[in-house]
């Protein structure tokens, strides 16, 4: 059973969604239920950690073993 749901969001972010859903072929709809499926987690056994690697990183393995590192300490230290 689908119902709709409304909310509001700032233009930029309604651009930037919009730009996501073209680049990944989906509507718009598509795209917001794709990413709330995504960052909603019903599960109390896990702590869902996003990270978001720049794109600068890529191909640099000592740059991107850098970055990962460091942020991996953050977490751990944020969860301990």
């Amino acid at each position: 059973m689908s119902k709709i749901m409304s909310f509001a969001i700032g233009d930029e972010l309604q651009d930037k969604l919009r730009t996501y859903s073209k680049r990944k072929g989906l509507t718009y709809s598509q795209c917001v239920r794709e990413l709330v499926d995504k960052f909603v987690v019903d599960d109390d056994t896990v702590i869902p950690v996003i990270l978001k690697i720049p794109v600068e990183l890529k191909g640099d393995s000592e740059a991107l073993r850098s970055w990962c590192e460091a942020k991996t300490n953050a977490i751990v230290d944020k969860l301990s």
